[in-house]
């Protein structure tokens, strides 16, 4: 080997361990951040389950939009505009004032009185008779009924009704605002996920292989003389860059995925299945 491959092999080589550890570090920030999500302050397991290259086609946008009713910020929307609208016709039955009814039973003592009654007796005499009675010799029992209705004149209530009204026009603006966010984020993830599924699929099916066969035959011919150290070198490093661009990919895909799910409020297995119900459905009826 001459002193010009080995320089350029051992560039190589500290380049390669460089982004080596560069790698494990990232390693460990993933595995904190996976331990964070269920509450743990240290990842003490091993390694995550799960095949990074498995892929499936994406759903075709317009299935995902239909889905996106299940995205829980809208949900929370949804709950608020209903609550505006409900202390809206609060607001309303304020302006018709409560009418009070008042039933009760009254007793009082009767005051002191005195009487005298003149007449003639049986013998047909004339006499007369006198009598007194006092606070505690009677009392005076009634059944009280009665009621009161405030006439709304001047306040009836129109300034709450008016501010409940505008909270329902924010409301339903925020909403909307909400549902198009959510509908621009959902379209981009797609986007995402589509392009790095049709990238992926390319370079594992097509790219890859015919790199590998290359660099297979380059090293052949380098342990029979026909190509130099350096020929070799660069055909690994476009083996390397293919496989880096590879999984890549898969993690775009991946990422999109996750973000298609958190928008739509369920896995895109469950949709699938749920699709294929659908037109099992449309062809019985048929």
């Amino acid at each position: 080997m001459s002193p010009l491959e080995l320089s350029r092999a051992e560039v190589a080589l500290a380049t390669t361990q460089i982004a080596y550890g560069e790698s494990l570090r990232r390693l460990e920030a993933a595995r904190a951040v996976l331990a964070s999500n269920w509450g743990g302050k240290r990842a003490t397991f091993t390694q995550a389950t799960g095949r990074l290259d498995e892929v499936r086609p994406v759903p075709v946008r317009e299935e995902l939009e239909a889905r996106v009713g299940r995205n829980a910020d809208l949900a929370r929307w949804s709950t608020e505009l209903a609550a505006r609208r409900a202390e809206f016709r609060l607001e309303r039955a304020e302006r018709i004032p409560d009418l009070t009814v008042e039933l009760g039973f009254r007793s009082t003592g009767l005051a002191d009185r005195k009487a005298t009654r003149y007449g003639f007796g049986s013998a047909g005499e004339f006499g007369f008779t006198r009598s007194e009675s006092g606070y505690s010799a009677g009392r005076d029992n009634s059944l009280v009924l009665g009621f009161s209705l405030p006439l709304p004149l001047f306040n009836r209530n129109q300034g709450r009704i008016r501010a409940a009204e505008a909270m329902i026009s924010k409301v339903g603006e925020q909403r909307r605002g909400a549902e198009a966010a959510v509908h621009a984020e959902l379209t981009a993830a797609h986007q995402t996920a589509s392009g790095a599924y049709l990238k992926a699929q390319t370079l594992r099916d097509e790219v890859m292989p015919k790199v590998d066969e290359t660099f297979q035959k380059i090293q052949r011919g380098y342990q029979q003389g026909k190509f130099s150290y350096l020929e070799v070198l660069d055909t690994q490093r476009t083996l390397f860059d293919a496989r880096e661009a590879f999984l890549d990919a898969l993690t775009r895909y991946h990422r999109g995925v996750v973000r298609m799910e958190r928008l739509t409020g369920q896995a895109l297995e469950e949709q699938d299945s749920e699709s294929e119900l659908d037109m099992e459905e449309i062809s019985h009826e048929e």
